[in-house]
């Protein structure tokens, strides 16, 4: 092919000595072949290069090893729990349009039991189950649902159970029990000395830390406190607390939590004696609940019920053994 050429161009040179329209006329051509020359020359090397791989026309592809990959399963929260140990019964309520919806997780494996709808969020379970509901003095409805039974409404405020099952509210200041007993005469006489003050007050909560034991807090118009009461006097200062904050007990270390709203959780001990300001370093909790045995504890946050272990120190950063998509308002353990 570039003998040819050579010719062509010795003829065409011959010709330009002569006529100058066949020069200029050359000069174009030559130009126009030298460029389809160059961009067939290039496509034959693309060809046989073929991205650096020698390709054979009717030849197999080269065979290629390629890596076996396997991905491997994420256990299941209930998978989880199993492994750690976590027994019993989580209660947890729900807001909903018509009020508030109490349900129930058995652990480690999180089957659901029927649920059902309860008048207020605020709620307290019994050692055997039963769930009692109630709004806070001067309120005077109390919503129980005993296991296996029909539900019932009793006249009272603030109900509460003690450790070892009996039901107790507030009616028109005294500590009752369901069965006619009377645990504090004038509740609020005993909060009320224990403020030094003789402002009005109305009984917001009652948690039992003992059978004898029990920590209340009550509100006046300008405080919220919680007191540490046992027969027909204070055994402790009052306790700060706030308006919307919510009364816990862990039986297991008979331990004291306040969980304030949209924050963290003051524990106090069995005699109203400052433990921690904030021992599960995290923010946002809204309910909390010890494991009878106090191994484990469930925290309420925004969006999430999560579940964890306690360690004595406890860990500087705290990693839940799972979690659960529950934005709930109350939160119990049994």
């Amino acid at each position: 092919a570039s003998a040819v050429f050579r010719q062509a161009l010795l003829a065409f040179r011959n010709i330009q000595r002569h006529d100058p329209v066949v020069r200029e006329a050359v000069r174009w051509s030559m130009l126009i072949v030298a460029i389809l020359v160059a961009i067939a020359v290039a496509a034959a090397v693309d060809a046989l290069r073929g991205d650096g791989k020698a390709v054979t026309e009717g030849r197999a592809p080269q065979q290629t090893n390629t890596r076996e990959t396997r991905t491997e399963r994420s256990e299941t929260p209930a998978e989880v729990l199993s492994a750690a140990g976590v027994t019993g019964t989580l209660y947890f309520t729900l807001q909903v349009e018509e009020g508030c919806v109490l349900h129930t997780l058995a652990l480690p494996g999180l089957e659901g039991a029927n649920a059902f709808l309860l008048d207020r969020c605020e709620f307290d379970v019994s050692p055997r189950g039963d769930v009692v509901s109630g709004g806070p003095c001067p309120a005077t409805d109390i919503e129980l649902r005993p296991v296996g039974g029909p539900p019932r409404h009793i006249r009272g405020c603030a109900p509460a159970w003690t450790p070892d099952g009996e039901l107790t509210y507030v009616r028109d200041g005294d500590v009752l029990t369901l069965g006619g007993g009377t645990f504090v005469h004038d509740l609020g006489r005993v909060a009320r000395n224990a403020l030094g003050s003789d402002s009005r007050l109305d009984v917001q909560q009652i948690a039992w830390l003992t059978d004898r034991r029990l920590a209340v807090r009550v509100t006046t118009r300008r405080v919220s406190v919680v007191v540490v009461i046992e027969g027909d006097r204070a055994v402790a200062e009052p306790l700060f607390a706030d308006r919307a904050a919510q009364l816990g007990i862990s039986h297991a270390t008979e331990e004291i939590l306040v969980t304030f709203p949209g924050g963290g959780v003051v524990v106090y001990g069995p005699s109203g004696e400052f433990v921690s300001g904030n021992r599960f370093q995290l923010g946002g909790i809204t309910a909390v609940s010890y494991s009878p045995s106090g191994r484990f504890v469930a925290l309420g946050r925004q969006g999430n019920l999560c579940i964890y272990e306690e360690t004595d120190p406890p860990p500087r950063e705290r990693f839940p053994l799972a979690c659960l998509p529950f934005d709930v308002v109350d939160l119990s353990w049994g």
